[in-house]
């Protein structure tokens, strides 16, 4: 596949300033509404915060259903996550799993988070024929590690039962499931993506060294990575002579902002480049 490059590329010297948040520990939510979009297509979202937002840390979800119009199933054992952030906490090796059915196509999206700062977790969306590939994975079982959410994406998922699940064989602890949107064309088709020539180019909106390592960079960019837009971007980094550092940074998340951290090896001056890709697109 080759990939679209875009708009590019600074040389930043940048000045940091650290801004602290607090989180409230509340975990509460207003119930998520049927969304009808203008091409056919319906969300169905699961947010713990208006689905178990009165159940205690550690107190054990009872299996029904929950989510938009009861659109997702529990069964197996899950408990609301020991955390200020509501979330379903999954047993691990498919101790438990939220299932849904799409009849069409769908887009799904997973954000989930391990058990603690520096622990590891595996997620699995498993289908009727085995498990899912999600998109740029060569992989299906996802690692997600320490609390930070983390973004799962499948595009074009045919009609059939699907399930969200800890990792079979993956024993040292579950995952914490923050949220699961499903993008569903009930038809079965979808109108065509928008033209690639059309789509807006990739634009760093800022680089900065990290807050928390100042050996680390960060940058930020905005592209629309969606059914009309790229299925992923990528960042590079180059050194003072125009050679690549490293490896490509890719990210398939559809919230339109993505960060991606370098850590040169040797202080320097460096420049990044943004690229969006699309299956079958040859510019």
């Amino acid at each position: 596949m080759k990939y679209k490059q875009r708009k590019a590329i600074r040389n930043w010297i940048v000045y940091f300033m650290t801004m602290v948040m607090v989180v409230s520990e509340l975990c509460f939510g207003n119930a998520f509404a049927l969304r009808a979009s203008a091409d056919g297509s319906t969300t169905y979202l699961l947010d713990p915060k208006s689905s178990i937002g009165t159940i205690e840390k550690k107190e054990e979800i009872p299996a029904g259903t929950y989510g938009s119009d009861g659109y997702f199933t529990l069964t197996g054992s899950a408990t609301r996550g020991n955390s200020s952030t509501c979330s379903f906490e999954l047993k691990k090796d498919e101790g438990a799993a939220l299932s849904f059915t799409v009849t069409g196509t769908a887009d799904v999206t997973v954000t989930a988070t391990s058990t603690g700062d520096s622990n590891e977790s595996s997620l699995t969306l498993k289908g009727e024929d085995g498990a899912i590939l999600p998109d740029g994975a060569e992989t299906s079982a996802v690692s997600v590690v320490g609390t930070t959410a983390t973004k799962i994406s499948y595009t074009g998922l045919a009609g059939g039962d699907y399930s969200v699940v800890s990792t079979a064989g993956f024993t040292a602890r579950g995952v914490r499931i923050l949220e699961i949107s499903v993008d569903q064309t009930s038809s079965g088709t979808r109108p065509a993506r928008k033209a690639w020539d059309e789509v807006e180019d990739p634009v760093i909106t800022s680089v900065a060294l990290s807050g928390s390592d100042s050996g680390k960079i960060e940058v930020n960019v905005t592209a629309l990575v969606d059914y009309d837009g790229a299925d992923k971007v990528s960042v590079s980094m180059y050194d003072a002579s125009g050679d690549q550092v490293g490896s490509d940074q890719v990210s398939a998340d559809k919230s339109g902002t993505h960060t991606f951290t370098f850590a040169p090896s040797v202080s320097g001056t460096y420049t990044f480049k943004a690229v969006l890709s699309r299956t079958d697109e040859t510019d």
